[in-house]
């Protein structure tokens, strides 16, 4: 409107979004000429068209433009452009002249490549691409030197040009959800990075140079092909290392002293070392669903560490009853475990591996089951499942775990257990729903169902009163079941990597509890302000939708700054 553009001329801001305009009005581009019959009418009684401002920040977002016309270069001055969530398939070569630009948004577009040069962004400071449809960047990514913030992530790219290494300045690079085989080997030239995310791709080796990123702060290479892991430590202000869903089997143990969050879940780790005891700011430890028997005593000595996670391993060390009661009862546990001589340690780890289930020695098996109180079918096919289920069904189990099992189904033997069951593992299969009969376990308070092919739950899992913790994540649900809200005693709900697109805050309201929800990696577009008001949750996880607000700088703050935001966008009363 015209009432824009005036004020557009005062602020040096325009703000044209959410118009649903498929191409801009052609007086835009025209704002800052004059003297014309348009510009010199700009008199307000306080102001003469010769007292406008250059524009500097322009906001296109949110409309659905295929194309920006090369006139975008009669705004010389600008440094702030925002063209997001519109149907772009090209870019003008203007772009590449906007010499005062500092912050380009071209993210949620549909953006196929890139043959505009940048060569002439020499201060741009932010450039964000993500969730377009590249295959390819182009090498003149090269010559933004000065730009601080660079997200290619949910793309299609398959290669990063080694041009890339020139941004000496880059501190936050998001390559995520991409097809990348591999990362430049002259990474290392990087020296300024603080936050690299490559993430959801198929890197199945790093570069030797990575570890010469002495900025590195957070380091995260989930879901991948990784089977080994560079030297870090180098990398002495590394304190998040985020390394799950890969192909790890041996401890990753040149690791600096700085890291305070390590997660190794989903790989194929047989044994965690002492050495682990070396990382003496180490805060979360997450090894769920690995191959790992038995902890180092030590680890329950380490006093910075406040959550371990080692659900999904084949522990027969450790009763059930001790790793359901959480992370200070298994540290108490352990520290009750060193001993003082060399002769006790010995005896204490010859004994630690338990083998699974042989039907040579049953006898000798059910015993151990029932001393330990937990039956671990880990790997075991769908027969041997059904058969050891039923072998056992008349012992006081509390723990059963089918974690990749490549099962179909829940087998029926399964319900004897439905009085003492109180963790049920069930990870990493082929299921596509849960049979009726899970609403009988009223004793069940611990349920992954994560890594499936999942999109319901039955209306009986209600009927589970004792559920406080559950796992969905890694499956396709598209929004939470409604189950999921009659279960009045539910703490820590866990949904990551899903279909989701919205939060269900008015069901939310019904689980009075809940101190964990974790939503990360769906397809969240709003995150609503009411959830702020939730003060029973203490950890809040939405990382990785396709939200624009809250921001990655608030949502990396932590819970307690974004529920505090949440709340203040309430509208006042």
């Amino acid at each position: 409107s015209d009432a824009k553009l005036n004020q557009a001329r005062k602020s040096g801001t325009l703000n044209l979004s959410n118009n649903q305009w498929d191409v801009l009005p052609s007086n835009v581009w025209s704002l800052n000429k004059a003297p014309t019959k348009e510009a010199a009418s700009f008199d307000d009684g306080n102001s003469a068209w010769w007292d406008q401002v250059e524009l500097t920040k322009l906001n296109l977002s949110s409309n659905l433009l295929c194309s920006l016309p090369e006139d975008l270069q009669s705004f010389e001055f600008l440094k702030f452009l925002d063209v997001h969530d519109n149907k772009l398939q090209a870019l003008p070569n203007a772009i590449g002249n906007l010499s005062a630009l500092e912050h380009l948004n071209l993210s949620h577009n549909q953006l196929s490549i890139i043959q505009t040069s940048f060569n002439g962004l020499v201060n741009l400071r932010v450039l964000l691409l993500q969730h377009n449809r590249l295959r390819e960047l182009p090498s003149s990514l090269g010559r933004l030197q000065n730009c601080e913030k660079l997200d290619i992530s949910h793309n299609q790219i398959t290669t990063l040009p080694e041009d890339i290494c020139g941004i000496k300045f880059l501190k936050d690079f998001n390559a995520s959800f991409n097809q990348l085989n591999a990362l430049p080997n002259n990474i290392g030239k990087l020296q300024s990075l603080r936050i690299l995310d490559a993430s959801n791709n198929k890197i199945k080796c790093l570069p030797d140079s990575i570890s010469t990123l002495k900025q590195l702060e957070i380091l995260s290479f989930r879901n991948n092909l990784l089977d080994q892991l560079p030297s870090l430590t180098s990398c002495v202000c590394l304190k998040e290392l985020s390394l799950g869903n890969n192909r790890l089997t041996c401890f990753p143990s040149q690791l600096p002293v700085s890291v305070t969050i390590l997660e190794l879940r989903d790989n194929k780790l047989s044994e965690i070392p002492l050495s682990v005891t070396e990382l003496t700011q180490l805060e979360r430890f997450d090894i769920a669903n690995n191959n790992v028997p038995n902890l180092p005593p030590e680890v329950g000595a380490m006093e910075s560490i406040k959550v371990v996670v080692v659900s999904g391993n084949p522990i027969r060390t450790i009763s059930s009853h001790i790793l359901n009661k959480g992370t200070q009862a298994l540290l108490k546990h352990l520290r009750s475990r060193i001993v003082s001589n060399e002769t006790e340690s010995l005896n204490a780890s010859t004994g630690s591996v338990i083998p699974q289930s042989n039907s040579n020695n049953d006898l000798s098996n059910k015993h151990l089951v029932a001393s330990s109180r937990k039956l671990d079918l880990t790997k075991e096919n769908p027969e041997s499942v059904t058969t050891k289920l039923a072998l056992y069904s008349e012992l006081p189990v509390n723990e059963v775990i089918l974690a990749r099992c490549s099962l179909t189904n829940i087998p029926e033997e399964l319900s004897g257990y439905k009085g003492s069951l109180s963790t049920l593992n069930m990870s990493n299969n082929k299921l596509k729903c849960l049979p009726p009969m899970i609403g009988c376990f009223s004793q069940l308070g611990h349920l992954d169902l994560s890594g499936n092919a999942m999109s319901a739950l039955p209306d009986e899992l209600g009927e589970c009163i004792s559920l406080r913790e559950i796992n969905m994540s890694y499956n396709l649900f598209t929004v939470l079941p409604g189950s999921i809200f009659k279960l009045k005693n539910l703490e820590v709900l866990v949904a990551d990597n899903n279909q989701m697109t919205k939060i269900d805050v008015p069901n939310l309201k019904l689980l009075q509890q809940l101190s964990t929800l974790s939503l990360q990696n769906n397809s969240i577009n709003e995150v609503p302000p009411e959830l702020g008001l939730f003060t029973s949750i203490t950890a809040l996880k939405l990382e990785g939708n396709l939200f624009r607000v809250p921001r990655q700088n608030v949502l990396q703050k932590g819970t307690l700054a974004l529920m505090e935001y949440l709340r203040s966008r309430l509208p006042s009363a």
